[in-house]
């Protein structure tokens, strides 16, 4: 089982920005996180990304990125994205999310990077809530094991 913690949740109201770190953020079933401007339905409701990409990145590049910076809404750590499929559902909090998209296709020169760097493209989760609630940091993010 792949379970982890959230580490931070970011949020960002203009789209192709990063984002800014908030203590707490309302999961909306259907449109994403409330606030931010990927909350309006669709199949990247919510983005995630392993602390450890982020942590490894800024180690190996000297970024000094931040949580926020990648324009992730969430931060995790301890959560095996390897073990992860598209499809599979998500508890973040006591909200629920399904992985729509592993990465995503860059789309060119004007999307959104930290210094050169986007690893939402490459390894990040892309997902749509199907349980609203309201997702902290310290909160567990586990997968939910098929019936």
């Amino acid at each position: 089982m792949a379970n982890g913690r959230v580490t931070a949740v970011c949020s960002g109201a203009e789209r192709g920005k990063g984002k800014t770190r908030v203590r707490e953020a309302m999961l909306i079933a259907g449109a994403g996180l409330e606030g931010d401007g990927h909350a309006r339905g669709g199949a990247r409701q919510l983005s995630i990304l392993s602390g450890e990409t982020a942590k490894r990145l800024n180690e190996e590049h000297g970024l000094g990125a931040q949580p926020g910076d990648f324009a992730e809404n969430i931060l995790t750590e301890g959560l095996d994205f390897a073990r992860l499929n598209v499809g599979d559902k998500l508890k973040i909090g006591n909200a629920v999310a399904r992985i729509t998209e592993i990465g995503k296709p860059e789309h060119g020169p004007n999307d959104f990077n930290f210094k050169g760097f986007a690893p939402l493209a490459k390894t990040g989760l892309f997902a749509e809530i199907i349980v609203g609630g309201r997702v902290k940091e310290g909160d567990a993010i586990s997968r939910i094991e098929s019936e």
